[in-house]
């Protein structure tokens, strides 16, 4: 499951600062739910990653522990997102 964990943690940064861009070029409307939907994705890597943390042997989770390192932070750039999304909202709102 690592393996594809890690796998898990490559579209999300490349599709959300995409979708930030489309939003700042009015390309597209702001909306939380796609950033929601890809925050599935690290997510995923992360419940895998401890998920194989905890059948790993011990001293054999290198590769967990990474993938919930990069997981987390993912996650926490989705949270940044959304704020950066609800701010375009609030600002075409008026």
């Amino acid at each position: 499951m690592t393996r594809l964990g890690a796998w898990l943690l490559l579209p999300f940064p490349v599709l959300s600062v995409g979708y930030l861009f489309a939003i700042r070029t009015g390309t597209l409307e702001p909306r939380c739910a796609p950033l929601i939907v890809l925050a599935a994705l690290p997510a995923a890597a992360l419940v895998g990653g401890v998920l194989g943390l905890r059948a790993a042997p011990a001293g054999a989770g290198g590769w967990q522990v990474g993938v919930i390192a990069v997981a987390a932070l993912e996650l926490l750039w989705a949270v940044l997102a959304l704020a950066m999304v609800g701010f375009a909202i609030a600002w075409r709102s008026g």
